[in-house]
């Protein structure tokens, strides 16, 4: 059975979903497991293993997106980033959280917004942000039509 990661920056928001989850899949408390800052470090750790062990019905795990650095839930194939960061690390970061070594399935990641909201704005500004590093790294500029190309020569009037 396919196990979810749901990331998001608000804690309100992950009680909702699981809520949901619990509600809708009949799941129980065992089959939704949270980690978020009101979590002691060595419960983390026991529901970690818990949710990347064993098998059984639908497994979700919430995760506070604060937290996503240096956790492994390899057990997940599934990622579902919510709310983007302005820093497309740290989506990065929340992504791999399932995407690492040891896993054995194909991951697939979910990054669910609205159009014409912020959320679009900030994935948007992500991408760019990612065409302007890759440029710095590889050395090459783009084509001059790119989108990425106008931002290397934009003035911005004071």
């Amino acid at each position: 059975m396919d196990k979810i990661v749901v990331v998001a920056s608000r804690l309100a928001v992950l009680r909702r979903i699981r809520q949901y989850v619990v509600d809708t899949f009949d799941g129980g408390e065992a089959s939704v497991w949270m980690l978020h800052g009101d979590v002691p470090i060595e419960k983390r750790k026991e529901r970690i293993d818990q949710f990347n062990g064993g098998a059984g019905g639908l497994r979700v795990c919430l995760l506070i997106s604060n937290l996503a650095v240096g956790i492994n839930l390899v057990g997940a194939n599934h990622v579902i980033l919510l709310a983007p960061a302005y820093n497309p690390a740290v989506d990065k970061q929340a992504a791999a959280r399932c995407h690492r070594g040891g896993q054995l399935k194909p991951c697939y990641v979910y990054r669910l917004l609205a159009t014409g909201s912020i959320d679009e704005t900030i994935v948007m500004r992500q991408l760019r942000k990612g065409g302007l590093c890759d440029i710095l790294v590889d050395g090459k500029l783009p084509p001059l039509h790119s989108p990425d190309c106008d931002l290397l020569f934009k003035l911005d009037e004071p």
